[in-house]
């Protein structure tokens, strides 16, 4: 049965319906201890000790996310046996009306980034990175969560560009998808036999001094240099650090820089000795890469 304007619940006064669909009705109202105007969720069908407790849960999980287009859950309560959820008012229009104008495509890059990450995880691991069994919880998981680790069966590097599609913040993402294409190349790479048309070129290590007891502790793999200076390579050279930080990684009691850290060092004109010094680590990895592309068919003899 629709509330009508004037209708209490508790501290709340009912103003008008905003909507009502299979899972209940939505009210604008007035909170009269705060005079702010609120949005009401009336849940339909919520009955018994257990599918009250469920919703309790559902609730505490929009509750703890904090997304600019989320709104903000306030409280859940029980008035004259109506339970009924609290929640930020936001005013628009029906999204009937804006597909009836027609919506202007925003298609962010980085969020396809983000599903070929969760598409890898799920090849790699046999499950997907997030779930949950309400779509609050699925939303939680995805803004909140880290996925489980990755088996140790795969590649060294292949678990740090998933993580890095799956980053939480868009700006820490590839932010082409030729970049995660140069990256799982750059891997293939250094966990099968090298081929002649993409190899690195050099590399080096640079080390602070040590004493004969010392050893290295802490290091960092610089952006690998593009011989080719072809920009469409780029990628590629990105790639290969990407796939080198991940293989580094991998030797236990050994602290690698994060990719974030040394990026600024890319076409730098500090010397080795001076970045060690930055970034406070034992040993550098430099080096320069090239990808030779192979001759057609034609020209090949």
């Amino acid at each position: 049965m629709t509330l009508a304007s004037g209708t209490k619940l508790g501290p709340y006064e009912i103003l008008s319906l905003i909507g009502s669909g299979g899972m209940g009705e939505v009210y604008r109202a007035r909170d009269t201890r705060l005079a702010r105007d609120v949005a009401i969720k009336l849940v339909a069908g919520v009955t018994g000790h257990d599918a009250r407790t469920r919703l309790l849960q559902e609730a505490r999980s929009a509750a703890a996310l904090n997304h600019p287009h989320i709104c903000t859950l306030h409280e859940i309560g029980d008035a004259d046996g109506r339970l009924f959820i609290v929640m930020e008012y936001i005013d628009g229009r029906p999204l009937s009306q804006l597909l009836g104008e027609g919506v202007p495509p925003a298609t962010d890059r980085r969020s396809d980034i983000w599903a070929i990450g969760v598409v890898l995880y799920e090849m790699v691991a046999g499950r997907r990175p997030f779930g949950g069994d309400t779509l609050f919880e699925l939303s939680s998981a995805i803004l909140r969560d880290e996925p489980e680790p990755l088996a140790s069966r795969v590649p060294a590097p292949l678990p740090a560009v998933i993580w890095r599609c799956l980053a939480k913040d868009p700006a820490l993402r590839y932010q082409h998808a030729g970049e995660v294409r140069a990256a799982l190349e750059a891997i293939a790479m250094l966990t099968t036999t090298k081929s002649p048309a993409s190899r690195p070129r050099s590399a080096h290590v640079s080390k602070r001094p040590r004493t004969a007891k010392s050893r290295i502790r802490a290091i960092a793999v610089l952006p690998l240099d593009n011989l080719s200076r072809d920009p469409d390579q780029e990628y590629f050279a990105d790639g290969m650090t990407e796939a080198l930080i991940g293989a580094v990684a991998q030797i236990e009691g050994l602290r690698v820089i994060s990719r974030t850290s040394i990026i600024r060092y890319k076409a730098t004109q500090k010397s080795l000795p001076e970045i060690a010094r930055d970034l406070k680590v034992d040993g550098i990895i430099a080096g320069s890469v090239r990808r030779e592309r192979p001759l057609p068919a034609s020209s090949a003899e």
